[in-house]
């Protein structure tokens, strides 16, 4: 008998909410002139307006939804809390539940807004390297724009699933003599990245990043400008980059961010690459004497 009930009181609900729909079309077309095709005492075939035309099956399809005493449209959605999402279609409501997986931390962070508890984020840095091409001849005086993609391997077991924030990745860029980086830095460039690429998302989806098949977590299209006159030929020996977090990183949701380096050796963030020759160069951009390293 209750069941009865409720589909009687549902039919109901679908008839009202029909009818208003169908009301209000007819009221906003009032001054419009129509013309009653064909209409069955049994069923409207069609109603044809100068502009359109509406008939049965158009309504058909998009029976609304009663959801604790509310009319939900066909093809709304809703949430009940932050891990149910409910979802009207053609009179019948469909509700997900999200089930959260175990947090893989000892604090885990409540967020407004999210269904499940999230760690704080953590990156441990293991390598990094650099796309540009070695061999690059450099002219004394000039400025040589370079435009490569920096990628970093991470420790996996060490590194959050996904990292996500604004200004939170720093690469900074120099020409040196040393193939470690050494010494004195000429043309240091601190930061070259974009805003873009400063909140480069990481994350260790298998079809993203995958060091066995040589899918690296990849900063694209890094540029850096190499004011030559910033030193000698016997100077720009490597261009070198360093990568690290910034100062003043912003994660998502607020949570705190570690970042490490792998056996704590900072040398792993830096990844030089050899210059070619270079080219005393004097005014006017004419050459008189070539070095080669």
């Amino acid at each position: 008998m209750g069941d009865l009930m409720a589909r009687l009181t549902r039919g109901r609900w679908t008839l009202i909410v029909s009818c208003v729909i169908i009301l209000a079309t007819f009221t906003a077309t009032v001054d419009s002139q129509f013309m009653i095709e064909s209409i069955n005492m049994n069923e409207m075939e069609s109603v044809s307006f100068s502009q359109f035309s509406i008939s049965q099956s158009q309504f058909s399809d998009k029976i609304p939804c009663v959801f604790r005493g509310s009319v939900m449209f066909h093809g709304s959605s809703w949430k009940i809390d932050d891990c149910t999402e409910c979802s009207c279609r053609n009179g019948t409501t469909d509700c997900d539940i999200l089930t959260c997986q175990v947090a893989k931390c000892s604090d885990p962070v409540s967020i407004p807004g999210e269904c499940c508890k999230l760690c704080p984020y953590i990156m441990q840095v293991v390598e990094v390297f650099s796309s540009f091409p070695p061999g690059q001849t450099i002219v004394e005086g000039k400025t040589h724009k370079f435009k490569f993609d920096p990628s970093i391997e991470i420790q996996k077991q060490k590194t959050s699933r996904q990292i996500r924030g604004e200004n939170m990745w720093r690469i900074d860029a120099w020409v040196s003599r040393n193939k470690d980086g050494s010494g004195p830095q000429f043309s240091y460039r601190e930061n070259i990245l974009t805003d873009r690429q400063k909140a480069n998302e990481f994350s260790r989806k298998k079809d993203i990043y995958d060091p066995a098949n040589g899918k690296y977590w990849t900063f694209k299209k890094a540029r850096y400008n190499f004011d030559a006159s910033e030193g000698k030929c016997e100077d720009f020996r490597y261009f070198c980059i360093k990568f690290n977090v910034t100062d003043e990183p912003r994660p998502k949701f607020d949570l705190s961010l570690t970042y490490s380096v792998s056996k704590g050796e900072d040398e792993r963030q830096i990844v030089c690459k050899r210059l070619g020759a270079c080219k005393v160069g004097r005014s006017f951009g004419t050459l008189d004497k070539n070095f080669l390293y």
